[in-house]
């Protein structure tokens, strides 16, 4: 095996230059040549897998994906030139934490032999079907070729430079693939290949996108084998824009190989796999390494930086093929929501994509039957790679808090049912502009604009009990301009940080400046994780009420009254020791376990300054919370139970997990 030793310096060429043409010509003349001298006639290995089963949340600063599944394989590769395998599932053992039914393509249950062939096939043909590789034949009439630098890999007694080329397809609205080739300096053999697919290729309308990374070993000094394959197929609903991803991610080390091993030609009849065709044992993933490094680890950075890539080489087809037109929500709760000043508020939106065009539309509209006022507004967003550019009219009636405190879906039910609404509302007209720029590891965001506050009353009223009174929060017209940083390091819940700042000037009506700050971290203690969470915000000069901070009982001190503190500064922390417990629901034997994640937790809050609300109070100093969390059914349901030493009160927390509030 050899390992990376340094960059060599290499001037970029353009695409198709002669000395490029000449390294793939090379590399796709071996490809396709049956030598009789070919240093490769067959060989077995063992090829080990983790596959997972993902739910994602999209477009949140915590889009932290959900396991819902995981498969673990021992595979028996069978391998014979020109291009004969058999790949036989010898050991599989799963365990989901979500009831599912999902099955598996057989093809992703094992791994790619040849590096495709000449035509890309994935899904058993259902995902991706015949697309042209290229380094077929084929390949140079198909593809824009560019080398861009090389890399010197040094082995025991061999030093072996590879050449980097970027490979695009000349047509871009024709199946194909965009990605980067490593092609060894000696005989042009494919040592990596990282690509995604132009959105031609998908063969099924809710795909979203594929992206695949083979890496090869040389073995024995002898030949490139493969050594390293990792593949994700994100999927979304084809018809819906809404913000809920399925991902299935893939990795797999292959090894122990016999070049002169003993077996039939027997061994390729009939299905290149064979073997197992279900899990026969559980295993318990809770605290699994494996896992971890593929749901949120450096493999799930390598996605990130792959989809990186493929944005620079301009082919914007290969990403989210889209239908023009789909009905479009953030949640549940823009569908239906109840709140006290709205009362039964229906909403409906759709997502409009021009032909041929970066840009994405979405109207809106809500009507809320107890103050009869018509929310709604237009965004208008405009894409180039890893920036968004977004125009947004607006009016909606909104929370005025910084942090959300309960899931949507929940609100509705407590407001109507019993009048507890967790809300403080006013009435925002909008008009703005709002860049972004980055992904992954870090994101920087600009606003401007204008909007306008007014203040709303409580019209509803629920099936028993009272609400309490709105309070009066607006100021009038403002011109705002804000500025936002994030930045994330390895993951933020189990072993790394993220950090997000914001700083906001307003203008009009009232003249301020206003800073807020989030932090959240992560390391491991013992069997589970020790984490982190860190809020506050300070103000200067004549804060409007609506932009001034609270706490209190859900969401924030659970066992003090809700938001019964604020003020024009504030500072928030919780600190948790979450250990997971692995449940069989249906027996210890089962394949499908229920992860809870159980653990104690302080908590502590502090504000000072104008409350800016009336019967908020700014006295009183630190404020803390001591109390235990669960988060049950498949982690879907999380129960806090907390008590407040000051107040000597006790209080009791239920709701649907944090991470699936934007969806509800």
């Amino acid at each position: 095996m050899v390992l990376l030793a340094g960059w060599s310096p290499l001037l970029a060429q353009d695409w198709n230059a002669p000395t490029t043409r000449v390294l793939v010509d090379r590399a796709v003349a071996n490809r396709s040549a049956l030598r009789a001298d070919r240093l490769l006639q067959r060989y077995r290995s063992r090829a080990r897998g983790t596959v997972l089963f993902l739910a994602e949340v999209i477009g949140t600063s915590a889009a932290n994906p959900r396991l819902l599944r995981a498969d673990r394989l021992d595979v028996e590769v069978y391998w014979q030139a020109p291009r004969r395998s058999k790949q036989i599932i010898r050991a599989w053992s799963q365990q989901a934490s979500f009831p599912t039914d999902m099955r598996y393509h057989r093809d992703h249950l094992g791994i790619v032999t040849d590096a495709f062939g000449d035509a890309i096939r994935l899904g058993d043909g259902d995902e991706v079907r015949g697309v042209v590789h290229p380094l077929s034949v084929q390949g140079p009439s198909w593809y824009d070729y560019r080398l861009t630098d090389s890399v010197t890999l040094r082995g025991v007694g061999r030093e072996t430079t590879v050449h980097i080329v970027e490979v695009r397809p000349r047509d871009p609205g024709a199946p194909g693939v965009a990605g980067t080739l490593y092609l060894d300096g000696v005989r042009a053999d494919l040592v990596r290949f990282r690509f995604g697919f132009t959105a031609a290729s998908y063969l099924q309308s809710n795909l979203e996108r594929i992206t695949v990374d083979l890496e090869s070993a040389l073995l024995d000094q002898r030949v490139w084998v493969p050594f390293r394959q990792e593949v994700e197929v994100r999927r979304r609903t084809g018809w819906l824009d809404f913000p809920l991803q399925t991902v299935i991610r893939t990795h797999w080390d292959i090894d122990d190989y016999d070049f002169d091993p003993s077996f039939s030609d027997a061994i390729f009849a009939n299905s290149p796999y064979g073997g197992l065709s279900e899990p026969r044992d559980s295993w318990t993933m809770v605290d699994d390494s494996a896992v971890r490094k593929l749901t949120t680890g450096p493999i799930r950075w390598e996605q990130e930086a792959l989809l990186g890539e493929l944005r620079q080489l301009g082919v914007d087809g290969f990403l989210v093929p889209q239908p023009p037109l789909r009905l479009a929500f953030g949640g549940v709760g823009d569908l239906v929501r109840v709140n006290r000043v709205q009362g039964l508020a229906l909403g409906f939106g759709v997502s409009l994509r021009p032909a041929a065009a970066p840009l994405q539309v979405r109207p809106w509209v809500r009507y809320g039957f107890a103050d009869q006022r018509l929310n709604g507004g237009v965004s208008l967003v405009v894409a180039s790679g890893s920036a968004l550019l977004t125009f947004e009219a607006s009016r909606r009636s909104e929370d005025s808090a910084e942090w959300p405190v309960i899931s949507p879906l929940l609100n509705s039910f407590l407001a109507s049912l019993a009048g507890q609404d967790f809300g403080d509302y006013v009435l925002l007209e909008r008009a703005r502009l709002m860049g972004s720029i980055g992904e992954g590891s870090g994101t920087v965001t600009l606003e401007v604009g204008w909007e306008r506050s007014t203040d709303l009353a409580t019209r509803a009223a629920p099936f028993s009990g009272s609400h309490r009174p709105n309070p009066p929060l607006a100021v009038g017209d403002l011109i705002v301009a804000r500025v936002g940083v994030r930045h994330v390091s390895g993951e933020p819940l189990t072993d790394g940080w993220s950090i997000n700042l914001t700083s906001e000037f307003g203008g009009g009506a009232r003249d301020y400046a206003r800073f807020t700050g989030e932090a959240t971290g992560g390391v491991p203690l013992g069997t589970g994780h020790l984490g982190f969470l860190l809020r506050g915000g300070t103000s200067g000069g004549d804060l409007p009420p609506h932009r001034t901070f609270s706490i209190g009982g859900r969401g924030t001190l659970v066992g003090e009254p809700f938001r019964a503190f604020g003020g024009t500064h504030m500072a928030w922390s919780r600190v948790s020791w979450q250990i997971p417990i692995s449940v069989a629901p249906f027996g210890d034997d089962a394949l499908l376990r229920d992860p809870w994640v159980l653990g104690p937790f302080l908590s502590a809050g502090w504000t000072t300054g104008n409350p800016g609300v009336p019967g908020r109070d700014s006295r009183g100093g630190i404020r803390p919370v001591v109390g235990m969390a669960a988060d049950l059914l498949f982690q879907t349901l999380r129960i806090e139970v907390g008590f407040a030493p000051r107040s000597g009160t006790l209080g009791v927390v239920l709701d649907a997990h944090p991470a699936w509030w934007p969806i509800l």
